[in-house]
């Protein structure tokens, strides 16, 4: 097995390996992806692009993106760029032998593969009637090869040639009702192919026996799996960080037991929401349980011990703090800031601890003598405690919250053109004017707090009279979070604080150069 590393990586999908060139589309965040060279361990960036899926192949950039039931297609060989629409919704896209476009995808009538010429012409259009969703395709000289499921989820592969005839049926004996085929190849008599759905996984089918070993990427000691290809007849496998390159037999030493992987990091995100939610609503829930102890006493009238007032106050505490926090955390933007200010603070103890001990003892001391047994649990509350905070800082890298956004088709059109703008001056800092009907109270500077774990000190404004004037340099930004996603983020913000009356979103540079 050979393993080269990827350099600054963030979320690679798909790849091509030419000559020790490494040529990758990575999805850096939801909006925006880059195409980036890898050769002699060295990352060149070659292209950006906004609001699209991106492939490599043949060392050729694809992206595209889907409207309206139809596919807008651009293909870049980094000398010119040709630019496609077709009617229906298509998702794969290779080249043959004669260097024709296949373009394989879903329209009125079912899955087809249409052929391009070099001028994007179409010369051909082959119909798979045989599936009833076939999601990748391969080619091999003069034959396709059509991989997807018929009516029973039974997945299978065609071989067809270019008039549409079937030639053979392979059944690969697997069946599900929730994975699809990302990609495959054909490997000597095997057909390596990739699933993907709630657990992505290696199918090496063998053609002559017809049996089929089923890998997790697990096993193989990949965290995920993100494309496979054929290099020199070997199987490159592409993950997160890494490209490695196994042989056939390498691979067919695994069983088909499929293991799962639980992430346990969602679990201490959440862990840690609730221990800084505890911290901010520290003051309203010790008043509150208090003022419950107090009018518990003065109602009574009874001389309880104060080894019973206390205990009613710590289980007063945790009733009114867990209901508190529920209600604060059900709205998403509590959640967005509360999980921003983990990112920010990088904590290495939490106050959970505390309020665990405060609750058990507060239960047991009134049945049970605690003593030392209290100091104990406290102790392995704390090393619990620690560990989780030194995981998730070690991790924050790999993770970003879900910023809020307004649901309004004409923002979001209009945020998706200032971006466009954006991008063709190459400019990365822009303009921000909102006007609100009465700015009564400043809002924003508890935005800016919680934003600057993702802006890092890119964002400053004024206020004059009802005016907004914001400015974000986008060069400052954690990449995990696109342009369009922190300028909606910003916008929502307001509207839940103010009521808008305009929007004005202009690139610094195009306003410096009118001035000028």
């Amino acid at each position: 097995m050979k393993k080269i590393n990827l350099n600054d990586t963030i979320c690679p999908v798909s790849f091509d390996f030419n000559n020790d060139r490494i040529v990758y589309f990575d999805k850096i965040n939801k909006h925006e992806g880059i195409f980036c060279l890898q050769e002699d361990n060295k990352k060149i960036f070659l292209k950006e692009v906004f609001d699209n899926f991106g492939i490599v192949r043949n060392q050729r950039l694809i992206y595209y993106n889907l409207f309206d039931g139809k596919t807008s297609l651009h293909i870049n060989d980094l000398v010119e760029e040709k630019n496609l629409l077709l009617n229906g919704i298509f998702f794969d896209f290779k080249f043959d032998d004669n260097d024709n476009l296949c373009c394989l995808g879903s329209t009125e009538e079912g899955s087809v593969i249409q052929i391009f010429n070099n001028e994007l012409k179409k010369i051909r259009e082959i119909f798979i009637t045989e599936l009833l969703f076939c999601s990748s395709f391969e080619i091999s000289g003069e034959k396709l090869y059509a991989a997807g499921f018929d009516k029973n989820n039974v997945f299978k592969i065609l071989r067809i040639n270019y008039y549409g005839i079937v030639e053979q049926i392979y059944n690969l004996n697997y069946k599900s009702n929730s994975d699809i085929v990302a990609s495959f190849f054909c490997l000597d008599d095997y057909i390596i192919l990739h699933i993907t759905g709630r657990v992505d996984k290696i199918l090496i089918f063998n053609i002559n026996t017809r049996k089929h070993v089923l890998i997790n990427p697990y096993k193989i000691g990949l965290d995920e799996l993100a494309d496979i290809k054929k290099i020199d007849n070997n199987i490159a496998i592409l993950e997160k960080k890494h490209l490695l390159v196994y042989k056939l037999d390498e691979l067919l030493k695994f069983d088909n037991k499929i293991e799962f992987k639980v992430d346990t990091n969602i679990l201490k995100y959440r862990y840690l929401l609730y221990s800084n939610a505890l911290i901010n609503n520290l003051k309203v829930d010790v008043s509150l349980a208090m003022i419950i102890v107090i009018l518990v006493y003065l109602i009574y009238d009874i001389k309880y011990s104060f080894k019973f007032i206390f205990s009613l106050f710590g289980i007063n505490y945790f009733i009114v703090s867990s209901i508190n926090n529920f209600f604060k955390l059900k709205r998403k933007s509590k959640r967005v800031e509360v999980l921003l200010n983990v990112f920010k603070r990088r904590n290495s103890f939490t106050i959970i601890p505390i309020v665990i001990v405060l609750y058990f003892y507060s239960v047991l001391s009134i049945y049970f003598k605690l003593d030392w047994k209290i100091v104990f649990l406290f102790l392995i509350a704390s090393f619990g405690d620690y560990t989780i905070c030194k995981t998730i800082n070690s991790n924050n890298i790999n993770y970003s919250v879900e910023l809020l956004e307004y649901n309004n088709e004409g923002l979001r059109l209009y945020l998706k053109d200032r971006i466009a703008e954006l991008m063709e001056n190459e400019c990365e800092k822009v303009e921000i004017n909102i006007r609100v009907k009465n700015f009564e109270k400043d809002y924003i500077k508890k935005w800016k707090n919680t934003r600057d774990a993702i802006l890092y000190n890119g964002f400053d404004y004024r206020i004059i009279k009802n005016d907004i004037l914001a400015h974000i340099d986008f060069n400052k930004r954690d990449i995990k979070y696109s342009r369009y996603s922190i300028l909606m983020d910003f916008i929502t913000s307001i509207k839940e604080n103010y009521e808008i009356d305009e929007i004005k979103i202009q690139p610094i540079l195009i306003k410096n150069r009118e001035k000028s």
